[in-house]
């Protein structure tokens, strides 16, 4: 496995001009886009919290990120198959190819994910967001590789992925939920006709990113998240103290501790700095919906699992998940019959 890993790192990085090109698109689209979208509708300065623009930050980067990585990809196998064909021959596991592209690829949208965010998000002054961007750039872009390597097994002439790119990429732009509201899209679309969010919306993978990215922006930043570790620790020693394992002192001392550290977090990680004003309030009425009719709704921060809820961001990685097995299955079934023709 290692030396499919190791030879699939040689070829990529034998291509010099296309590996300069792969390293320049990531930074220099962070320094255009974040310049674009740098607008707030008062007078300077420059206030992330007011710039309206940031959720068309989020599906722009998402689009980005799926467009790079099946740039990335959608070449790979294609201009393998007489390696691979030789390979299969000698009995030499299929399995073991794949997964080799699949880890060689995703260090290059690593890379890129973090080269794109530290430029877009040292001009649009986001902070206190870096992991959860971390990770939803990554997934865009892997959505791409899977993606691209589904179509890479599919194709097989070069002068296809033209043709075959918009129809992969237009409709992870109209079905992302930014460019048009599913509510006004063709009722024609829908199955179940009380739905009013066609059900081809769900099958789309820019929906999950989108939607799991800008919800984390709006109520998974690190002000959000320290509160809510202070507020387990706080529920804790309460349990701790009505069943009496600590006294009444020390839970009246913890308390002022408490304060002090909510203060220490405020400081740090200051609400209006670091919360986006326009995505917490789009988000904050989805989640009233939410909690008023019972049911899920796009872009609300938790989604309601069995008896539980359970946040979007978490639950939109695992539609990801599987989403990817889905692809990547489909490719290496692919591969496996084609080689044996």
């Amino acid at each position: 496995m290692a030396g499919y890993i190791g030879r699939s790192l040689k070829m990529k990085f034998r291509n010099r001009t296309n590996n300069y090109i792969t390293f320049i698109q990531a930074p220099l689209l962070g320094l255009v886009i974040g310049f674009i979208l740098r607008y707030t509708p008062q007078s300077p300065p420059y206030m992330y919290s007011a710039n309206n623009n940031i959720g068309i930050y989020i599906f722009v980067s998402v689009i980005a990120f799926i467009f790079l990585g099946i740039s990335n990809s959608i070449e790979e196998i294609l201009d393998e198959r007489k390696m691979i064909l030789r390979e299969t021959q000698m009995n030499l596991k299929i399995s073991f190819y794949q997964l080799s592209k699949l880890i060689t690829l995703s260090l290059f949208v690593v890379i890129q994910a973090l080269l794109y965010y530290v430029l877009s998000a040292w001009v649009l002054e986001i902070k206190g967001l870096f992991s959860i961007s971390i990770l939803y750039l990554f997934l865009s872009g892997f959505t791409g590789v899977s993606l691209g390597l589904l179509c890479s097994a599919f194709i097989k002439e070069k002068k296809a992925i033209i043709n075959l790119l918009p129809l992969v990429l237009i409709p992870q732009i109209i079905f992302g939920g930014a460019v048009i509201e599913f509510e006004r899209m063709n009722r024609n679309l829908t199955i179940y006709h009380k739905h009013p969010i066609p059900e081809i919306v769900q099958t789309i993978p820019s929906r999950w990113l989108f939607e799991g990215m800008a919800t984390a922006y709006a109520k998974n930043t690190a002000f959000h998240s320290s509160m809510a570790n202070l507020e387990k620790k706080k529920l804790t020693q309460l349990r701790r103290f009505k069943e009496a394992d600590i006294s009444a002192s020390e839970y009246n001392a913890m308390k002022g501790s408490w304060y002090h550290e909510k203060v220490k977090i405020a400081d740090r990680w200051n609400p209006d700095e670091i919360m986006n004003s326009y995505l917490n309030a789009s988000v904050s009425i989805m989640d009233g919906v939410v909690l008023s009719q019972g049911k899920n709704v796009f872009l609300s921060s938790f989604k309601i699992g069995g008896r539980s809820l359970v946040r979007t961001w978490n639950y939109n990685v695992i539609v990801l998940f599987l989403y990817f097995l889905l692809f990547n299955c489909i490719t290496a079934v692919k591969l496996k019959y084609y080689f044996k023709e």
